[in-house]
């Protein structure tokens, strides 16, 4: 055991003294806020903003209804037959009528809404988001309530959940991370092997150490590096929020102070706009996307990392691993490239197969946690990781006692299946 604590202290205490780590840790929030953003940036440059005529006799819809990326909305004031004329005959692509709705206290999608083209996912965000608040802010406008739930306006569609957007980002977010963090460490063990058998310090190390104790103090050290270091993330991320929160008095956002709010406020649109941003972030399964985390990180990162840990011992130098890190990295990327798939369809055939494979579990089961998923599956999916990683883990090492001691010699699949069965 001493020996297993000694290697665990010497790579965490390296790893943490780097320079590179401290910017990684400060720097890597703004850098994968980036990688969301930049791309949502770009398709909204490159997309076709949609032309939606909104027909209401209240003032108030000049407020609420303002243009954006993805929709232009132009108001008028006509009668409802009036107003679908203008919308066959003008190039519009959808219509919202609120002219026929006779009482503002009764069910909230009582409007006639036309369509001449299928929505995007931000287009119909956009015209769920500003309908709601319309309806939600006539009705407190007119009522002694505070706060109001309106249904979604699409109802029977998938896009069911008014805050499913926040959701699907937070989401998104966490596998991403996983990705991340899971090929970055992994690789790193990789390194640290390669870096001591090329100097020929680790011949002298398995004198005193056992092979599979040297392994697995290099794993779990790297992994303690990267707790450390998404725990510096977390605690970075808590204190912002609590300082944005403070700042910005964010709790006159929410629907329980939101009638208050509106009646201090002559900005109607960003009011209801601040509020529905808020009440998506309380929306999003913080919790349940942690647990999720932490246990898909852990297992994923353990069961990758005795992988690369086992090529890192079969070569002398970095350059012979191209042929070995493809088809043992190829399900993780695969995983990752099928992410906007899951997004969309997140209880599909295709999200339920890859979230049992423990192979590409640790990034597809995450963002299945945050949108849903049913206990078997995810009981399932936890099984088979654990399982897994254990006999990956007997294999890596009968693979690294062999390989530490290889030189000058290019290994291929078959003879390190060979060497597996042999010892």
């Amino acid at each position: 055991m001493r020996n297993l604590y000694l290697v665990i202290r010497k790579e965490f205490l390296t790893r943490v003294g780097k320079r590179s780590f401290w910017l990684l840790s400060l720097l890597g929030p703004v850098i994968l806020s980036l990688m969301l953003i930049i791309p949502l940036g770009i398709n909204n440059l490159n997309s076709e903003k949609l032309r939606v005529l909104v027909n209401s006799a209240h003032k108030d819809a000049q407020n609420v209804f303002e243009t954006d990326n993805s929709v232009v909305y132009e108001i008028i004031n006509l009668q409802p037959n009036e107003a679908s004329f203008v919308y066959k005959n003008q190039d519009y692509d959808a219509l919202v009528d609120f002219n026929k709705k006779e009482s503002w206290q009764q069910a909230s999608n009582e409007f006639t809404f036309q369509i001449a083209k299928s929505l995007s996912t931000e287009a119909s965000c956009s015209l769920e988001k500003n309908i709601t608040s319309f309806i939600a802010f006539k009705i407190l406008q007119q009522s002694n309530q505070n706060s109001i739930h309106i249904k979604p306006i699409f109802e029977g569609t998938k896009k069911s959940n008014p805050y499913q957007e926040a959701i699907q980002t937070a989401a998104l977010f966490s596998a991403i991370l996983i990705y991340f963090f899971i090929f970055m460490y992994s690789v790193q063990v990789m390194r640290s092997v390669i870096e001591e058998k090329a100097g020929r310090v680790i011949e002298l190390i398995v004198i005193s150490v056992n092979p599979f104790v040297f392994m697995a103090g290099k794993i779990i050290g790297l992994g303690l590096v990267a707790f450390t270091q998404f725990l510096i993330w977390i605690f970075m991320s808590s204190l912002g929020s609590l300082l944005i929160s403070q700042r910005f008095q964010i709790a006159r956002f929410r629907n329980e102070n939101l009638m208050k709010t509106l009646s201090e406020s002559s900005q109607i649109k960003q009011t209801l706009e601040m509020n529905h941003l808020i009440e998506s972030i309380y929306a999003i399964p913080f919790f349940d996307l942690l647990m999720g985390f932490v246990f898909f990180f852990i297992f994923g990162y353990l069961l990758y990392a005795a992988i690369f840990a086992a090529v890192g011992s079969l070569v002398s130098h970095e350059n012979d691993t191209q042929s070995l890190i493809f088809p043992v990295t190829f399900p993780l990327l695969g995983a990752f490239v099928m992410v906007p798939s899951i997004l969309k369809d997140s209880n599909g055939f295709w999200a339920q197969i890859l979230s049992i494979i423990p192979f590409t579990s640790p990034v597809i089961m995450p963002l299945r946690i945050g949108l849903g998923v049913a206990w078997g599956d995810l009981l399932i999916s936890c099984l088979s990781l654990v399982a897994t990683f254990l006999l990956m883990t007997w294999l890596a090492s009968k693979t690294f006692r062999t390989g530490i001691l290889m030189y000058g010699k290019k290994v291929s699949f078959g003879e390190i299946i060979k060497n597996v069965r042999h010892f």
